[in-house]
């Protein structure tokens, strides 16, 4: 009867002690619509302003909410701590590995045996209860589980900062490249205006006079139908770079909200000094925060691999009930484990470790040389932007200026004045393809850094 009343009172605790399963079907279909249905609400920027708060990118600064004017950067990057699945799916793992060290810092195995044979001539059933001493004890094998726990958490919480400067470094890319090609879009319809109200007023009416040549009049027709085709092709790579943003910030295509450009200003003390970029660098880079992180793991599952090489010791009570009185006592088990398995599993910690530290040189190596690299990329760019800025947009600005003075006194000087708005529409063209190639060298080199290394200037 004793016996019975143990083992159902051990199933009970068992029981109790256990998670139900709940299932959690989906269908996408119907989760589709619910992206689409998606609002950007006050309580999600409340979710977004608190998890800010532990985000390592802005440093923890609140940042006001105001969208009617056009998302700004910082407020894009709200909605993505809210909306983005990249950033949920970091923020999940944060938690599978706190859930893992729960998990190993329970007391470990419990082994609970009852056996009811005619072995015992006595007639009597036999149950025991065993612990694991070495894990309630707090041996070097469970401190190494507890330690490994730690570190993957760290790393976890690590790869979400990582993710969160990731989709900051995207925004500010995306969002001052959005501002050039509205810049872009501006300065070619600034020049329609001009060929249109100069150029195109002297053609036409040289045509209807048939002062000047078919030929003359193709040209010009020809010439303004390419800038037009040249802003229709702008406004498309604006509306797609919109879209991209929407996408990494987790909204749907058909959400309308607008993106207030963001130029950058590309000076900063630091880049003056490339000592302290790299010092930065190292300080920033969470990469490289990440990378110690995993050695860390490394290192600890070396000192649990070396802990798992002694005998596992299990010691708990044993009760035998039965006819007569009862009998109680304890039990102690060893574990003896392989010693070939054991000095294998050390090695290959041993190895594994040395490996991630060869991964942290790697990655340190090529940090300094990609600080070099994008340094002097960016200060090329930066010297070959002025030269076009300063030297080649006036001096053809100031040709095609000339050209329609000309076609004033002259109708056959059209074709040269066609000409010489072609040289300024393509050395616009060049201009402003600098000034793309010099954001992505800026950028690259912010990337390289870790961290915001430019001002936004103010819209």
């Amino acid at each position: 009867m004793k016996f019975k009343a143990l083992l159902v009172l051990m199933s009970l605790c068992i029981q109790t002690a256990c998670s139900s399963y709940e299932e959690a079907s989906i269908n996408h279909e119907k989760l589709f619509q619910e992206l689409g249905a998606r609002e950007i609400t006050q309580e999600h920027i409340n979710v977004a302003q608190e998890r800010l708060k532990n985000s390592r990118v802005l440093n923890g600064q609140n940042i006001s909410f105001e969208p009617d004017n056009g998302l700004s950067i910082d407020e894009s990057f709200l909605v993505g701590l809210s909306f983005s699945p990249e950033l949920a799916i970091y923020r999940e793992e944060i938690k599978n590995q706190q859930s893992w060290l729960y998990a190993v810092s329970g007391i470990g195995a419990v082994t609970f045996n009852a056996q009811n044979t005619s072995k015992f001539s006595d007639g009597r059933h036999q149950s025991s209860l065993m612990f694991d001493i070495k894990q309630i004890l707090g041996s070097d094998l469970k401190k190494a589980s507890m330690a490994i726990g730690d570190a993957k958490i760290l790393s976890a919480q690590l790869s979400m900062f990582e993710a969160q400067w990731q989709l900051y470094s995207f925004l500010r890319r995306n969002f001052a490249a959005l501002s050039l090609l509205r810049a872009e879009k501006k300065s070619l319809i600034a020049l329609q205006k001009k060929y249109v109200d100069n150029i195109g007023k002297s053609a036409t009416a040289f045509k209807k006079s048939k002062r000047s040549t078919q030929s003359a009049w193709s040209m010009y027709v020809m010439f303004a139908s390419e800038i037009d085709t040249r802003i229709s092709d702008i406004r498309v790579k604006e509306i797609n770079l919109t879209k991209n943003i929407k996408e990494r910030i987790g909204l749907m295509p058909e959400t309308k909200h607008f993106f207030e450009a963001s130029p950058i200003s590309y000076t900063a003390e630091q880049l003056e000094n490339k000592t302290t970029l790299k010092s930065a660098a190292l300080q920033k880079r969470w990469d490289l925060q990440l990378l110690l992180a995993q050695y860390e793991i490394k290192e600890q599952e070396l000192r649990k691999a070396v802990a798992s090489q002694y005998p596992s010791m299990y010691l708990g009570p044993t009760f035998r009930f039965g006819p007569g009185s009862d009998i109680f006592g304890g039990s102690l088990t060893l574990n003896f484990p392989d010693s070939r398995h054991s000095k294998g599993q050390i090695e290959s910690a041993a190895a594994k470790r040395l490996k991630t530290r060869h991964r942290i040189e790697k990655r340190l190596l090529h940090l300094a040389h990609s600080i070099e690299r994008t340094l002097a990329l960016f200060n090329n760019h930066l010297h070959n932007r002025k030269n076009w800025q300063n030297d080649v947009l006036p001096a053809v600005s100031k040709a095609s200026d000339a050209s329609i003075v000309a076609l004033r006194k002259n109708p056959e000087a059209l074709k040269d004045s066609v000409e010489m708005f072609e040289g300024e529409f393509h050395s616009l063209k060049e201009y402003w393809a600098l000034q793309q190639t010099l954001l992505a060298s800026a950028m690259d080199l912010e990337q390289t850094l870790g961290y915001p290394l430019f001002k936004k200037i103010s819209p």
